[in-house]
């Protein structure tokens, strides 16, 4: 009976030991689960940080991107800019004087002048309007001389005022074509129907010019 007893015993002090063991088994695996539940969270939301940042990088790079692209067509732009400049310089055409306007008889003061004053025209041409012509004829030649080696002289008209038969001329002294002096004055008279510049007046020009005159 006692043996029967302490058996009976064993066995049940056996059956809670195993009991016991299933119950702690039990307990450390839902702990596993729970533990790797819990850890799962974690590795998603490193993904999702690591992604976000990645679409953060790459907004940067295609901002930094745009930038330049726009800092080069800026460059492009201001160095085209001169050359626009510079083409519309070169194409610019300078204006040209207007020509004196004359009436008739402005216009035959005018001719005699220009045609006493040319360094081009020959004696026979000047003589006309030239008083006591032939008393000048050296310094009137000479004219034509100096005028050949500077490239031509003219005293170009510009303007005539006629008072009765005295006119006074505006003239521009014009060396191998490039006007050297201008709004300069000279008279010249009316005799017998024909505009003539005075010994006194046309000596009084070619001595200025430096040419012996008398």
């Amino acid at each position: 009976m006692n043996t029967r007893t302490s058996v009976s015993t064993r066995r049940r002090r056996g059956l809670a030991v195993l009991a016991a063991i299933s119950l702690v088994a039990a307990s450390c695996g839902g702990d596993s689960d729970e533990s790797s539940s819990a850890s799962e969270p974690s590795a998603s939301e490193d993904v999702s940080a690591s992604s976000d940042a990645s679409e953060a990088d790459a907004r940067d790079d295609a901002d930094a991107s745009a930038s330049e692209a726009d800092a080069r067509e800026d460059s492009e732009t201001s160095e085209a800019a001169p050359e626009t400049t510079m083409a519309s310089e070169t194409t610019a055409a300078p204006e040209e004087p207007a020509a004196p306007s004359f009436d008739a008889d402005q216009q035959k003061v005018a001719d005699a002048w220009a045609i006493v004053f040319d360094s081009s025209t020959g004696f026979n041409d000047k003589a006309a309007h030239i008083e006591d012509a032939d008393q000048l004829q050296s310094s009137i030649e000479a004219f034509g001389t100096t005028g050949t080696t500077m490239g031509g002289i003219a005293l170009t008209p510009t303007g005539v005022e006629i008072t009765d038969d005295a006119a006074t001329v505006t003239f521009d002294v014009i060396f191998s074509g490039t006007p050297v002096h201008s709004g300069l004055t000279g008279q010249i008279s009316l005799v017998d129907d024909t505009w003539q510049v005075s010994h006194t007046e046309f000596c009084r020009i070619m001595t200025q010019a430096q040419i012996p005159c008398e």
